[in-house]
């Protein structure tokens, strides 16, 4: 692994250290160890599973907010295991990433739902983070906001079966 993705995660001492920390809305998954790349900026990738049977193919669905008297806003993407059925909030930009966490979208804090269909079969999943600020700016940023530096990403990536499906800029 490289340097930024140690310093990102903490805990090096850990033999399974990539295991450990995940941003925040990957929680309701199983997820892979970590894997880094540097395409072209710092990204971590990690691979899911249903954290309820362990199956890894998923059909993927818009999540939306529906603000009173206003245009739905499509906010984020759900997974649905194909296996046993759950589904779970899979990223929300209102809430997640680098300006979700540190509350700059709480305006926009309506009820969600899943609704578009972004697949139509189940696939495996791959979400891939990147981080545009360097892991000691990030540590500070997340200390004067609360909030864990591994979850102030600036842009998710959704691949699912292989090919992107859905990204978003989060900063």
């Amino acid at each position: 692994m490289t340097g930024w993705l140690r310093r990102l995660f903490g805990g090096a001492g850990s033999a399974d250290w990539t295991r450990g920390a995940r941003p925040r809305c990957l929680a309701a998954f199983t997820i892979s160890a970590a894997r880094a790349s540097e395409r072209p900026v710092r990204t971590l990738e990690r691979d899911l599973a249903c954290a309820a049977c362990e199956g890894v193919a998923f059909t993927l669905t818009s999540h939306v907010r529906r603000p009173a008297g206003e245009e739905p806003d499509e906010t984020g993407v759900a997974a649905t295991c194909e296996e046993c059925g759950r589904s779970e909030l899979l990223f929300d930009e209102v809430v997640h990433g680098y300006d979700g966490e540190l509350g700059h979208w709480s305006h926009r804090d309506h009820p969600g739902v899943p609704e578009d269909p972004i697949t139509s079969a189940g696939g495996s999943v791959t979400v891939a983070f990147t981080y545009n600020v360097e892991a000691d700016e990030l540590a500070q940023v997340g200390r004067d906001g609360g909030v864990a530096p591994i979850d102030l990403f600036d842009w998710i990536e959704v691949s699912h079966g292989g090919r992107i499906v859905w990204e978003r800029e989060c900063a």
